[in-house]
């Protein structure tokens, strides 16, 4: 996100997450979304649309 002015597409994350960490355990890609969703300091930015 640094490297991106500060945003940063989930897609993004996980492409370049090994940059700056190791992707390690089974579900490395489960862990950063998790860690993604409980930390306050990301926000989601896009539009979530129910029905």
């Amino acid at each position: 996100m640094i490297d991106n002015g500060g945003f940063a597409r989930s897609k993004l994350i996980y492409q370049n997450i090994e940059k700056y960490r190791q992707k390690t355990g089974e579900t490395p890609d489960n862990t950063i979304q998790e860690r993604v969703q409980r930390d306050d300091r990301f926000t989601r930015i896009a539009l979530v649309f129910t029905h």
